[in-house]
């Protein structure tokens, strides 16, 4: 709405001649505006990951039960390979980091540095939980847990993890 009619206006700014900043804001849901970058990048369209919840600093990702993620190795067998554990950190660390942007699919972000503690196993449907710490003009940071399902069938733990970001213009 470039042009507001005087209803829009707040009663105690009509006439004074001041001018208004009036901005058209994207009125698609952030998760909207995120999913492209899952859902444009091959290897994690073709993971399965799901973008299940997104707001300003804090987003949910999970990913399917997929044997062909599991290590194949006797005695670990249904475990998923600890290199996508790994991936679901950098990806939530990243995404949660975009949605502080204006345009988040549009935001070009590359990893500097990647910390991940494996706590257990990572079994069944996973899930991240990623929050941002800090958004900056040149750098970013932000925290991911992954959560996955305990043989009882409880959710637990089974990775924490930290990234940092280079932010590029």
């Amino acid at each position: 709405m470039l042009n507001p009619g005087p209803q829009q206006v707040p009663k105690q700014l009509r006439g004074t001649g001041l001018v208004l900043d009036v901005t058209m804001k994207d009125d698609s849901s952030l998760e909207e505006r995120l999913r492209p970058a899952i859902s444009n990048h091959g290897y994690l369209s073709w993971l399965g990951l799901e973008l299940s919840r997104a707001e300003e600093g804090q987003v949910t990702l999970t990913l399917p039960t997929n044997e062909k993620l599991s290590n194949v190795v006797e005695g670990s067998r249904g475990n998923v390979h600890g290199g996508i554990v790994a991936t679901l950190i950098d990806v939530g660390c990243g995404l949660v980091l975009r949605s502080t942007f204006d345009e988040p699919a549009e935001a070009k972000l590359a990893t500097t540095d990647l910390s991940v503690s494996y706590v257990r196993p990572a079994r069944g449907e996973l899930r991240v939980e990623a929050t941002n710490i800090r958004s900056g003009q040149s750098v970013g940071f932000s925290t991911a847990d992954v959560f996955g399902t305990h043989p009882n069938g409880n959710s637990v733990t089974v990775a924490h993890g930290k990234g940092s970001f280079h932010v590029m213009d």
